[in-house]
């Protein structure tokens, strides 16, 4: 007996020397106990997202009570439909793909519902062009919350005026005399016919051809866009601007008449914009507005509509103070000073209130500077408040913002990319942004509403352009 118990202990001890330790362990054999998939099971839920922007599935496939076993690694897999992009993935920890945004993993340790969100996809601008983030719903209306210096105008997005607009892109700078004569040169030399040849700049002093073009009339800003657009593009398919007679026929000179109702009329004045082109264009009051005064979340200085901010209407665009006024109040009192030298950082303007009267900087603003010189705002665009007043597409009619937009409701009372009054109501275009002649509260978009005969030129009047993205 004793010989068969030394004998068995031997065997057994030589079997540990050369059995491998995985055999004899009394585990499952599957290596680090943590990533191991357990009896214990998880409910695993998915939102299914808005169809219209896009697609969401999961690998293994979420069946009957979505139960998996705990440390189950499931892969998401989000398809944005077209215009849309991945914004945002929730669920507990859900773990987006750094290099893929579109593809998560989860690994199942409790309870959770996985959802992805979509975001339209931000628009690409040409160089010289800024793309302008415009929000997918609708611009609810609002009175102003600040001191205004004239109570009677409140800016296009006013109260019981909700607007939805298209996506648009904006020029970063007032066309330059150098842009202008260029297009202009060629234009002459292709078919096209203006009224005017333009100026370098306004004012005294000695301009060169970086400052804005001016002494352009409106019509000549049109038929110069559609030019523009031929020239860069090669022919005249994506222009805008054409006879309201006959959509397929481009206008080219300011001289071109069309037959209305009995009666001979200039053909540009009467101009139907086809904004599903994506050539070169004046843009709208509307579209102005929202560019020069947009801050995304930043709210300093700005009234919130919805989810974004708009610079106050008693401000330049970009500016982080108000322009001075007699009536601004402000616990504590406006350092009249600070608002003068915050208005000078942003733009070209003639006069500032110093708390008592309008007086003229010092030294005087005289004249127009090169485009550029002034901080932008926020989207990065400049002199979009003073050095000129700029061409916008749109008609003046009756009580002016608001009078015909009855003709772009799209039923639901939202107001979608007004222009203003039909063609050939008023001979009256709008201009924005102030100019270097005027005091800087009259640079502001609480202020900055005129219209001008489309015939009407001057040394301070030019223009910038628009597009699609």
């Amino acid at each position: 007996m004793k010989y068969f118990t030394k004998n068995f202990r031997s065997l057994f001890f030589a079997l540990l020397l050369i059995l491998p330790m995985g055999m004899l362990s009394c585990g499952d054999g599957g290596g680090d106990s943590d990533s191991q998939v357990t009896g214990t099971k998880f409910t695993v839920t998915m939102t299914a997202p808005d169809a219209s922007k896009g697609t969401l599935v999961a690998d293994p496939v979420i069946t009957g009570s979505g139960e998996f076993a705990e440390n189950t690694v499931i892969t998401f897999t989000a398809t944005p439909a077209a215009g849309y992009e991945v914004d945002t993935w929730t669920g507990a920890r859900v773990q987006a793909d750094p290099a893929d945004k579109t593809v998560a993993k989860l690994t199942v340790t409790e309870d959770v519902t996985v959802s992805v969100t979509f975001q339209a996809t931000a628009p690409s601008a040409p160089e010289g062009f800024v793309a302008v983030p415009t929000p997918e719903g609708e611009i609810v209306g609002q009175d102003p919350t600040c001191d205004m210096a004239m109570d009677s105008y409140k800016g296009v997005f006013r109260n019981g005026r909700n607007i939805k607009l298209t996506p648009f892109c904006i020029g970063k700078y007032e066309v330059t005399y150098a842009l202008w004569k260029e297009v202009y040169d060629w234009a002459i030399s292709n078919g096209y016919q203006f009224a005017n040849a333009g100026q370098m700049g306004g004012g005294t002093g000695t301009p060169t051809d970086q400052h804005p073009v001016t002494r352009i009339c409106w019509r000549d800003a049109v038929i110069w866009c559609n030019a523009y657009t031929e020239k860069i593009k090669g022919d005249t398919a994506e222009c805008i601007y054409r006879l309201r007679t006959d959509h397929s026929a481009v206008i080219k000179s300011v001289d071109t008449q069309i037959t209305i109702g009995g009666s001979e009329k200039t053909a540009v004045d009467y101009a139907y914009a086809d904004m599903t082109k994506k050539g070169f264009r004046l843009p709208t009051q509307t579209e102005y507005a929202f560019a020069a005064r947009y801050q995304g979340t930043d709210s300093t200085n700005a009234q919130q509509f919805g989810d974004i901010y708009l610079t106050n209407l008693n401000s330049l665009s970009g500016a982080t103070l108000p322009a001075g006024f007699d009536g601004l109040t402000g616990d504590p009192a406006p350092d009249w000073s600070a608002l003068q030298v915050e208005c000078t950082r942003v733009a070209v303007y003639g006069e500032y209130w110093n708390g008592t009267d309008d007086v003229d900087q010092d030294p005087a603003v005289t004249g127009t500077e090169a485009v550029g010189l002034k901080a932008s705002n926020t989207l990065g665009i400049y002199n979009m408040s003073g050095n000129v007043k700029e061409w916008c597409f749109d008609t003046k009619w009756g009580s002016g913002v608001g009078a015909s937009d009855s003709e772009y409701d799209d039923g639901t009372g939202v107001i979608v990319d007004p222009q203003g009054s039909p063609a050939g109501k008023t001979t009256r275009r709008y201009t924005y942004g102030g100019c270097y002649t005027m005091g800087a509260p009259y640079c502001c978009f609480g202020n900055v509403e005129t219209a001008m005969n489309r015939t009407f030129k001057s040394n301070n009047i030019g223009f910038r352009l628009a597009c699609r993205p």
